[in-house]
């Protein structure tokens, strides 16, 4: 690929001549700039020219009779940006890519020569020309991408099998290049630096959705100013952060997640990267000991820092227990189980329960329709107590009592310093008990006719079905939907659209989209200004809930009907309409913005 930089005056190429005399301009057609570059090797080649400029309609025509007749007279495949468009040096990977008005993203025109082969180059998702095989990466556990350059080890990847996928930050692996740039491999075996639209499609590609991102790649002292510069350019496409670790440590896996460290082992620093205009907005993420933490988590921890774990089995002695007629459970601390507990905050290693534990589980639902429609929660955990007597007021209705196998029944107090602030007081209490959503199958319902009287053992009888979780209650209001759900947008605000009148509103939401939708007679679109994490990401949040078998919920029914975000009742009087819109032959045209509550518009 050969660049050249031209400009069109007059409807024809403007050469500059600076030799052997006075600085000139001249004029050339298509063959007379050919015979100026033939000290070129053109033949065969790909030749991209640079205009910096949109051209000006009049001479548009021109340009393209040009391009045509610089390629057959040279024998080169050339490529000029289509009409009404330029190309520009784009931050962060300092390649050029084509821009239409508006700042939007165009493609390369091509002109073959007459019986040239296919072209080898095509325009990506951020108006570059890169190889036509696309890039070469994979997912790898819970790393999304994951980039191998030529020459490496592939099974050298395979360590990151090991790595668990988190709510809200995903992984990803890029080669860095000696200047300090990230970039990605190509089916040619070239490396480009990559751009914020193409790694936004690689990483949509995995499921993706707005989540911050934990760049893994090693980074040097030397190539760390123009890594955090692509980082920070990279950011601001994306419109999320990025976690860099310090130059010259190394990354280690520990318990499923990423850690930094130093070569000595001391635990390093991740740094952030955000986009410009965000940097003093509150972080969702904090560099604790090596690890990146939610920083609400990281929080907890300083303010709870007396909270300790069991260091082997050992009895659980809760505030007051002298006063108390419960047992003491054993408990062990146990690694984290393999498989995904729903509750991403649990502590590694998890205080549980040694033996068979039985738990009385609150329920606001008679006990006979357990078995039938599940427990009812509005949270991804049931939450029991060993107290046989029902002597504690606090605890209103102790209705389901339930076998816990081994492991399964974590120890709430002992890890209330890491859970989310609107959960401490109930977990707090003692002989309290969680059992998170992901291991209800080791929770199991008294065997019919087995005697509830007392307090039965784990020899009395065999329990029954697997209990199941039924989402009800959360403070969101939308039924069927639990507390813990994934979110949108993760930045501060971010733009969505609703039809009105709604389709598919109800008393508890509104659908709405992140695309603006396809034009349709009778309605008028709305572009709304949806604030932080005010939304519910209905993909996401099925997808989340798919590796949860054991609970009820309304959001795959809401994913198979193709909903995409929801605006629950109780937010919209946080979000704000800026635009409105009416369909008009076939296109969107702006009208005045509608003086009413946004309730009312997409509600009422």
């Amino acid at each position: 690929m050969l660049t050249v930089a031209a400009s069109l005056d007059e409807g024809q190429f403007v050469v500059v001549r600076d030799q052997a005399g006075p600085r000139t301009l001249t004029h050339r057609t298509g063959a007379e700039l050919a015979a100026s570059l033939s000290d070129l090797p053109l033949y065969g080649r790909d030749l991209r020219l640079w205009l910096a400029g949109p051209v000006d309609p009049g001479d548009q025509p021109w340009l393209h009779a040009y391009c045509g007749e610089l390629a057959e007279v040279s024998g080169a495949r050339v490529w000029a940006p289509p009409p009404g468009a330029w190309a520009e040096l784009l931050d962060g990977c300092l390649d050029l890519g084509v821009r239409a008005p508006g700042g939007r993203t165009a493609s390369w025109r091509e002109y073959p020569p007459d019986g040239a082969e296919p072209g080898s180059f095509v325009s990506d998702a951020d108006g570059r020309l890169v190889p036509a095989g696309g890039a070469r990466v994979r997912q790898v556990g819970g790393v999304r991408v994951v980039a191998v350059p030529p020459g490496r080890d592939p099974v050298s990847a395979e360590r990151f099998d090991s790595v668990w996928m988190r709510p809200g930050l995903s992984n990803v692996e890029l080669i860095t290049l000696d200047d300090g740039r990230l970039a990605v491999p190509y089916t040619d075996g070239s490396l480009l630096a990559v751009g914020g639209e193409e790694l936004a499609r690689l990483l949509r590609d995995t499921g993706w959705i707005d989540e911050d991102l934990c760049l893994l790649s090693a980074v040097t002292t030397t190539q760390a100013a123009a890594a955090e510069a692509h980082l920070r350019a990279l950011a601001t496409v994306l419109g999320v952060d990025i976690y860099l670790r310090t130059p010259d440590t190394n990354l280690s896996i520990q318990d499923g997640h990423p850690r930094a460290v130093w070569p000595d082992g001391r635990p390093a620093t991740w740094h952030r990267m955000t986009p410009p205009g965000l940097a003093a907005s509150q972080p969702r993420w904090s560099s604790d000991d090596g690890w990146l933490e939610p920083v609400t988590q990281v929080a907890a921890r300083a303010d709870h820092a007396a909270v300790t774990h069991p260091s082997a089995i050992e009895p659980f002695d809760p505030p007051g227990y002298e006063e108390t007629r419960w047992d003491q459970p054993e408990l062990v601390d146990a690694e984290p189980d393999a498989r995904r507990s729903g509750l991403d905050w649990l502590p590694r290693p998890t205080p549980v329960n040694a033996a068979p534990l039985w738990l009385w589980v609150s329920s606001s639902a008679p006990a006979a329709r357990a078995h039938t429609e599940g427990v009812p929660a509005a949270e991804l955990f049931l939450l029991g107590r060993v107290d046989r007597d029902h002597e504690d007021p606090s605890w209103a209705a102790h209705d389901v009592q339930l076998l816990v196998e081994p492991g399964a029944a974590v120890a709430a107090a002992r890890v209330t310093a890491y859970a989310p602030e609107r959960l401490r007081e109930r977990l707090a209490a003692p002989g309290t008990y969680l059992i998170p959503a992901g291991w209800l199958d080791r929770a199991r319902l008294p065997a019919p006719g087995e005697t509830l009287d007392g307090r039965p053992r784990p020899d009395d009888g065999a329990a029954g079905d697997p209990v199941v979780l039924q989402c009800v209650g959360a403070a969101h209001g939308v039924a069927g939907v639990p507390e813990d759900v994934v979110t949108w947008p993760h930045r501060r605000h971010a733009r969505a659209y609703a039809v009105h009148p709604a389709r598919g509103a109800t008393s508890e939401f509104v659908p709405v989209l992140r695309r603006r939708p396809t034009p349709t007679g009778g309605y008028r679109l709305l572009e709304l200004d949806v604030p932080g994490d005010v939304a519910i990401d209905v993909p996401a949040s099925a997808a989340r809930l798919a590796e949860l078998p054991l609970v009820r919920s309304r959001l795959p029914d809401f994913a198979r009907d193709g909903l995409d975000l929801l605006l629950p009742r109780p937010f919209l009087d946080q979000v704000t309409v800026s635009r409105a819109f009416v369909a008009e032959r076939g296109a969107w045209r702006a009208v005045a913005v509608p003086d009413l509550t946004l309730d009312e518009l997409l509600v009422g």
